[in-house]
């Protein structure tokens, strides 16, 4: 089966400059090992703008009253798989294995955390789709109409937005997949969250260790994985 969404891979950073000192080069360039025919769209705030403005202008407004920044990186990532599709992924991923398996099933193919995660279970780190579904349009709208209850950064247009458009409009032809394929790190497993209740030192140092490790060795750990994000938040 031939995979509706195309071979494209999304990434994006504020300017042309990326700090390698947080997202490391061998990440980045991960992903075009694993994948090297497909095409690298990589978008800076100023093309974010362009593509806005040009192609969504009746968002134009909304997104340019979004602040801080990262509310206008998190919303543009809708319209990335709108009008192009491929795969979004965010700098702190490093790419075990080709995708292209995952794909060729479906239109949207999303990730899920592990089942410890009771805060949210679809992060948008990772986002995959044909071009021109319209459940992202959907999510963009309901961004654009949310309450001032919702704009917070994860809720405005961030992971629980796209969580809840997911559920709320349960697009067909479309598969959450199970944590250990996309998401193997979950971050509250490393980062303290519910008071501790949740951190695991253990994987705490298994993350810091594995961060400078090829692609091999890390795929060797976690061997259903087809990437593994570590998690940086960076915003």
């Amino acid at each position: 089966m031939i995979s509706k969404i195309p071979n494209i891979i999304h990434q994006s950073w504020k300017d042309e400059h990326i700090p390698f000192d947080v997202y490391k080069k061998s990440w980045i360039d991960s992903w075009q090992i694993c994948h090297p025919d497909w095409e690298k769209m990589f978008w800076t705030d100023a093309q974010n703008t362009d593509l806005v403005k040009e192609y969504y202008p009746d968002f134009y407004d909304f997104y340019a009253s979004l602040s801080p920044n990262i509310k206008k990186a998190d919303f543009c990532r809708f319209l990335y798989m709108h009008k192009y599709g491929g795969i979004y992924v965010d700098l702190d991923f490093i790419c075990l294995k080709n995708f292209s398996p995952l794909l060729k099933e479906y239109e949207l193919v999303l990730g899920s955390t592990s089942l410890d995660n009771d805060y949210y279970k679809i992060p948008n780190a990772f986002m995959a789709s044909r071009p021109g579904l319209d459940f992202w349009l959907k999510a963009a709208t309901d961004a654009k109409n949310a309450p001032p209850a919702e704009q917070t950064v994860e809720k405005h247009a961030g992971p629980f937005r796209l969580q809840w458009a997911f559920y709320k409009y349960q697009p067909e032809h479309s598969i959450v997949y199970e944590h250990d394929l996309i998401y193997p790190f979950d971050w509250i497993h490393f980062t303290g969250w519910n008071n501790g209740k949740y951190f695991k030192e253990d994987r705490q140092q298994l993350a810091q260790t594995l961060q400078n490790k090829s692609i091999e060795e890390i795929a060797a750990v976690f061997p259903k994985a087809y990437c593994l994000t570590f998690w940086t938040h960076n915003w």
